[in-house]
């Protein structure tokens, strides 16, 4: 029986929930092992995101002061990305479900063709780099907008990396996956 990607959400939801004790260990095991990948010695403008808190949390790679950090902040149908160099900056904004969606509130606008690493949140994650993200399709066109030379990794949990996922055409993979 094929799972409908809504049913497939509710499902990681409920999941992510559950596990929400363990999540600041996580996020720090998924944020060293970003640090033991090629790509981060050479990336010098980083698009992390503010987490959801199902999220893993990525703030802690601020702490290397030799890069440009940007976030999103939505505008319209699209992302638009700030850089950040505190993240006393990114404020509550948007909701999302019952959590509010912190982003920059002030910060220079960075083009996407200048980011050299994306890092992407997801629900789940196959490890060839399919992604369901929440529904929205924000991350969707932006990885659509890309130019060839940002790479770009999917960062999770690892209990979010299936086997499968239900995609449709507008779906686009990641390069790489981050997980702990």
């Amino acid at each position: 029986m094929k799972v409908s990607k809504q049913n497939l959400r509710n499902q990681m939801r409920s999941i992510l929930k559950a596990g929400v004790a363990n999540f600041p260990e996580r996020s720090a095991a998924v944020c060293n092992q970003i640090r033991q990948r090629p790509f981060w010695n050479t990336a010098r403008t980083v698009g992390l995101f503010c987490p959801l808190p199902d999220e893993p949390d990525l703030l802690g790679l601020m702490k290397d002061k030799n890069r440009c950090y940007v976030f999103p902040r939505i505008l319209g149908e699209s992302l638009v990305w700030h850089e950040v160099s505190d993240v006393e900056v990114l404020k509550p904004t948007h909701s999302r479900g019952s959590a509010p969606l912190r982003e920059p509130c002030e910060g220079g606008l960075v083009a996407l063709e200048d980011i050299d690493l994306l890092l992407v949140p997801g629900l789940a994650f196959t490890f060839e780099g399919a992604r369901l993200g929440r529904g929205g399709g924000y991350y969707d066109r932006v990885l659509a907008s890309l130019g060839p030379r940002t790479v770009t990794a999917g960062v999770c949990f690892e209990f979010q990396v299936l086997e499968t996922l239900p995609l449709e055409a507008h779906d686009l993979p990641v390069q790489h996956i981050c997980t702990a």
